[in-house]
């Protein structure tokens, strides 16, 4: 069976970047699902904000095949933007 860890109700409040799951030394893991519910988009980040990708409101994003190692999953508003509310997912 696959280790499989989530996080939820995660939300930012300013323009710094929030760590949704934080790195895991020792775990790797290939695939990860992140929601977010909220009215607002955002960013977010799977290799401890080295790269960013689009997340709009009211959408999900699943990727397989990745290696997420030690390193933090996060997301981030819009520079100067709103707040996101309602983000959570799973990584396995």
């Amino acid at each position: 069976m696959a280790l499989t860890m989530a996080f939820s109700n995660k939300a930012t409040t300013d323009d710094t970047a929030v760590a949704c799951l934080a790195a895991q030394s020792g775990q790797r893991f290939s695939n990860i699902a992140i929601f977010n519910d909220g009215s607002v988009s955002g960013w977010f980040s799977i290799d401890g904000g080295v790269v960013w990708r689009r997340l709009p409101a009211r959408t999900s994003r699943s990727m397989d095949g990745v290696v997420i190692g030690n390193v933090a999953v996060q997301i981030k508003r819009t520079a100067s933007g709103s707040n996101m509310t309602k983000i959570h997912g799973d990584v396995w």
